[in-house]
């Protein structure tokens, strides 16, 4: 079907019933990461296994977002979206009555298949059926919806956790998964269907491999050390999956990850900001719940409010960055963002030896905010440096290979920040403080590289 003749309000009403996905996708790790205290009292567990419950979630997605992208043409985008909502609805239903943790891993790790569908959808939908003076428009309501999902995800989640149990923010995805399956299957438009016989399954197997078991490795080396012969092994499969993956996409005619790429200069250079944002931001997401609620006894409400001061200026922050990107330089905008990022993690060590009373928050979520304008810089002028450096013959795999990364960093941060405070005691303070050193190291890396994008 042409864009020419689908009716404006049926171009809006679908884009509603993606946006409504979109936000159960974006809190899908906000939202959750409030609850790891909960999650660990629950099911008697540590905070380096509860952490799974946002890495496998992430990890998931990201590597099935180009999947999904590439299936999309000969599955349909009703389908796809459709089928998964409903896999949202049944796999929050698996969460909610989980009776033991690996149980609610298998439905998270649902959850995120789930989820997957629904960029690569939106995208889509937007490029075939949005004329293209008003795609810009459609692709900023994704931006603002999916920006206000990891805003108000923490404070949804400490007010549920506050007046209800950590079950309850399962429970909001059901509805919203239902009411956003109703909206498609009305307004949706007929699908073309484009035959796709060329994917790179070999190779997406072999991504897939690669990230869970490097992934693994860590975390399982980190607990039982990494000379145990299970974590060898893990290891091990991650070294011969990567290499699989590097012989195999050079070799074949349609690879799932165009190696071209890693000669683009300009490419590789916004990949490196994105990703330190990423492990920051969602490395922050498991540390700071567990900061304020297990270490300084901070009500779930409370602590959602004050993560909310980060996660709702990155909000502010990127939309206008994007606008002065457009303006003036990605490069510059990445830069600053890099920065701040690293100036927020040197003044937080500060905090060390500081008393947190009043001024003393006051200062914290100064700082928690400080960091969110720098998410927010990037996050904006990283995607907009990578578009540009993507090839337009290649466009589609550029952007796609660039939010796996931009995911499987997050996904990163995660399991490091949750190893780092693995145990509950005495040091758990010091630890959580070690984190910012981290940041800072990877923000002065960063920085040179950033350089290299195209002003």
């Amino acid at each position: 079907m042409k864009t020419s003749t689908i009716q404006v309000s049926t171009m809006w009403a679908t884009l509603s019933a993606l946006l409504v996905g979109t936000l159960i996708g974006t809190m899908g790790n906000s939202i959750v990461s409030i609850a790891l205290p909960s999650l660990m009292d629950y099911y008697s567990i540590s905070l380096n296994q509860a952490v799974w419950s946002l890495t496998l979630y992430t990890l998931t997605f990201s590597v099935l977002i180009p999947v999904f992208g590439s299936l999309s043409k000969s599955i349909g985008f009703l389908k796809l979206f459709t089928g998964g909502m409903v896999l949202v609805i049944f796999a929050s239903f698996f969460c909610i009555f989980a009776p033991n943790f690996t149980v609610f891993l298998i439905a998270r790790i649902l959850i995120g298949v789930g989820v997957a569908t629904v960029l690569p959808t939106i995208m889509g939908v937007i490029s075939l059926y949005f004329p293209v003076e008003i795609q810009g428009k459609a692709t900023g309501y994704w931006a603002l919806v999916n920006s206000l999902g990891h805003a108000f995800g923490p404070i949804i989640g400490g007010f549920l956790l506050g007046h209800f149990s950590w079950q309850s923010i399962f429970w909001i995805n059901i509805p919203l998964a239902a009411i956003s399956i109703i909206i498609a299957l009305k307004v949706f438009p007929t699908d073309i269907r484009i035959p796709n016989r060329n994917f790179d399954w070999s190779g997406a197997a072999a991504m897939i491999l690669f990230v869970f078991s490097a992934m693994l490795s860590i975390s399982q080396g980190s607990e039982i050390g990494f000379g145990a012969s299970s974590t060898m092994i893990l290891m091990a499969s991650a070294i011969l999956s990567l290499l699989y993956l590097m012989v195999h996409e050079h070799r074949t005619e349609n690879p799932f990850i165009d190696l071209k790429l890693f000669k683009k200069r300009d490419y590789i250079s916004s990949i490196a900001p994105i990703s330190l944002q990423a492990f920051t931001q969602f490395g922050l997401l498991v540390s700071l719940p567990i900061f304020l609620i297990n270490i300084h006894g901070i009500e779930n409400q409370v602590a959602g409010l004050i993560i909310m001061s980060m996660t709702i200026m990155m909000a502010i922050t990127s939309p206008i960055a994007g606008r002065i990107t457009d303006k003036w330089s990605a490069r510059g905008i990445c830069l600053i963002g890099t920065i701040l990022v690293g100036l927020s993690a040197s003044i937080m060590l500060i905090f060390r030896t500081v008393e947190l009373e009043f001024w003393g928050w006051f200062s914290f979520i100064s700082c928690l905010m400080l960091f969110g304008m720098g998410f927010g810089m990037i996050q904006s002028g990283s995607t907009v440096a990578a578009i540009k450096a993507s090839p337009k013959e290649n466009s589609g795999t550029a952007t796609g290979f660039f939010h796996m990364i931009r995911f499987i960093s997050g996904s990163l941060g995660s399991t490091i920040f949750g190893i780092f405070l693995s145990s509950i005691s005495e040091n758990t303070l010091g630890q959580f403080y070690n984190t910012f050193i981290l940041i800072i190291i990877l923000a002065l890396i960063t920085i040179p590289i950033t350089r290299g994008i195209q002003s």
